[in-house]
């Protein structure tokens, strides 16, 4: 490898929909800005000085041959199999067609769907992996039948399929509340069900754990404490009044002990290089698991550092981490230039 910089394909994903969210119009393509659902924000955690990004579109849309030069590794955005499955299986093509290393397998990301990573991690010691189905239902009533043939028991947790941060989320605690799902557009949509495992600790207040394994190494992120069980980044406001809270979460994520094998056991069975758990901790000390996937975000959109100054050295740590593993994937002997 020489002193130049690392070209990376930077694999991103339009979603099945095929919607793309442009959110700056200009006649020079290169000012051009947009967006895509189903990807997990790369870019400002890649130093340019160090790597080169070469940005690749894939999905199932017709499309011209796109020609390559140079390619060290290839590091992949789509995160989310419900939204983003035809342009996961087009990115695996792509890497398979260039024969390059790849941070996030595209055909491993497509295995990580809520109910397939419960199935996954089910017995872990010392978690707590909610049991997860995945439906399609036409009415309420059939979320009832599930109840009474028991594959789901209330209190469970009723949200659409690649939905994240809290959103399009409902939690029912008896039959009566059914009602509260006619929100949900039942047309053929697929949704999660979920049990409802109660974190709340001692204090009576919830706490919402966030760590980054990225190429087995892990980084603890944050910790958002909230009255409330559906924690999002918005819930970070009920801490703003409270220092003892805020000093929690700076010991935890620079100081706190951390039981590393059940995060390298899912490093292990899920073979991803970048993900996120999202977890609670229950007054017996298990992990109750919220989230695990390559969705879990580093950094607020389109920022670069996190904007909470106690948070600095571990998103350099982050930064760095990432490095590392591109540095691990890219192959010594360069391949030969192609036409995915």
């Amino acid at each position: 490898m020489t002193d130049a910089k690392l070209r990376v394909l930077h694999l991103i994903g339009v979603d099945d929909s095929r919607t793309v969210t442009v959110s700056f119009l200009s006649p020079d393509p290169a000012r051009l800005r947009y967006g895509c659902a189903g990807n997990v924000e790369f870019a400002p955690l890649v130093d340019p000085d160090r790597f080169e990004l070469v940005p690749l579109l894939c999905g199932d849309i017709p499309s011209e041959s796109a020609d390559v030069a140079r390619l060290d590794v290839a590091l992949n955005a789509i995160c989310d199999p419900d939204t983003n499955g035809a342009s996961l299986r087009a990115a695996a093509k792509v890497v398979k067609q260039l024969g390059i290393g790849v941070v996030n397998d595209p055909a491993k990301v497509a295995r990580t769907s809520r109910d397939q990573v419960a199935t996954a991690l089910a017995g872990l010691a010392g978690v707590v992996v909610p049991s997860t189905i995945k439906v399609a239902p036409s009415y309420i009533s059939e979320v009832e039948h599930l109840l009474d043939a028991g594959a789901a028991t209330a209190p469970f947790l009723f949200r659409e399929a690649g939905s994240h941060g809290g959103h399009a989320l409902v939690r029912i605690d008896h039959r009566s509340q059914l009602r509260n799902l006619e929100r949900f557009a039942f047309d053929g949509r697929r949704f999660y069900v979920s049990d409802f495992v109660d974190f709340r600790s001692d204090d009576g207040l919830y706490r919402k754990y966030r760590v980054l394994v990225i190429g087995g190494s892990v980084h603890r992120k944050h910790l958002i404490i909230c009255d409330d069980w559906n924690i999002h980044s918005r819930s970070r406001s009920f801490m703003g009044d409270r220092p003892d809270l805020q000093a929690e979460e700076d010991a935890w994520v620079e100081e706190a002990s951390l039981d590393l094998a059940p995060f390298a056991a899912m490093h292990a069975l899920l073979g991803l290089d970048f993900f996120g758990v999202d977890f609670g901790v229950l007054p017996d000390g298990r992990m109750v698991l919220f989230e695990v996937n390559a969705c879990v975000r580093a950094l607020q959109g389109g920022t670069t550092q996190s904007g909470i100054d106690s948070h600095a050295d571990t998103t350099e740590r982050i930064k760095e981490s990432l490095a590392s593993v591109l540095l691990d994937k890219a192959r010594l002997r360069q391949p030969a230039s192609g036409s995915p």
